[in-house]
C-alpha cells in the first residue's frame, strides 16, 4: 500500500477545491474553501496520507497491521 499519495491538481467544485480518493474500502473526499490551489493540493495530500496511514495501521485486511497481527495471534 502506497503511503505517499500521488501529486495531482485539486478539482474545483463550486467555490471549493475537492480532493477525492479511495481508502478503507470507501470513497473519501476533502473539500477546502480557498482561492489558493497550492494550499488545496497540499492539504488534500496530507489528508489522504493520514487516511492511508490509519488504514495501514488498523486494517483488518492487512496481515501486518495491528488488527491483522491480533487476529493472526489466535488469542495468544
Amino acid at each position: 500500500m502506497n503511503a505517499e499519495p500521488a501529486a495531482r491538481d485539486p478539482m474545483r467544485s463550486g467555490g471549493d477545491f475537492l480532493h477525492a480518493f479511495h481508502a478503507m474500502a470507501t470513497p473519501c473526499e476533502m473539500r477546502l474553501e480557498t482561492d489558493d490551489a497550492e494550499l488545496a493540493r497540499r492539504a488534500g495530500q496530507a489528508v489522504e496520507a493520514e487516511a492511508r496511514r490509519i488504514e495501514a495501521k488498523y486494517s483488518r485486511y492487512l496481515p501486518d497491521s495491528v488488527v491483522g497481527r491480533i487476529n493472526a495471534s489466535g488469542g495468544k
